[in-house]
């Protein structure tokens, strides 16, 4: 493609003008630049919108969760002996304090129906999940000489089981365990946090022998 000749010098004012209009490798530049910054203009738009749209849904989910409970970690089921050990304290005197010995199940069974449930919220749906969990577990008599602990620290009446549930807010029914056939109502909160930062607890008379 050929260049466009240069007008004449008699040509006219508007002559030259369009001319350069024609010809000005600037002028295409700044036309370009331009157009590229309108069409910049509505992805900026939809990006914010986009942006807006994903805290409102967060805020959505955010409410429904605080009502109903966020997501579940379920631990256990543990069996927890509290026990009487000697420890010294910073000036070199022997106290006595309670310790815990934490023993997990044989054998362990869990057994689950998990139902979806929608919430609405505006235009967002937000889903919920109901679950029935059972579980089934099985322990042998807590060794004490397995532990290296003395048999007569033991506070065998004072064991209890413990399920972790992360959490208790998304809590509908009751927990209830059942020991040896008979069925025992759980109570929230767990004595001992080693093992399970929080959830419910039962307790359960264990024998010396």
């Amino acid at each position: 493609m050929q260049p466009l000749p240069s007008p004449p010098d008699s040509a006219s004012y508007w002559d030259r003008s369009n001319h350069w209009l024609r010809t000005s490798i600037m002028l295409k530049i700044m036309v370009i630049g331009v157009l590229v910054l309108i069409l910049l203009i509505p992805t900026a738009m939809l990006e914010s919108l986009i942006r807006e749209r994903e805290q409102t849904r967060n805020e959505a989910t955010a409410e429904v969760s605080a009502k109903w409970g966020g997501e579940q970690i379920i631990g256990g089921p543990v069996l927890s002996v509290p026990y009487l050990t000697a420890v010294k304290d910073e000036k070199g005197n022997t106290q006595s304090v309670t310790a815990y010995a934490h023993f997990l199940p044989d054998d362990l069974q869990v057994d689950g129906d998990m139902q979806p449930e929608q919430r609405n919220r505006g235009i967002f749906v937000v889903m919920l999940y109901n679950t029935r969990l059972t579980l089934r577990g099985t322990f042998k008599k807590p060794s004490a000489a397995a532990l290296g602990v003395a048999p007569g620290a033991y506070q065998w009446d004072k064991a209890f089981l413990s399920v972790g549930v992360s959490d208790m807010k998304g809590i509908r029914n009751a927990i209830q365990f059942r020991i040896n056939g008979q069925t025992v109502a759980a109570q929230p909160g767990i004595p001992s946090s080693d093992i399970l930062a929080s959830g419910v607890s039962a307790p359960i008379a264990l024998n010396a022998d």
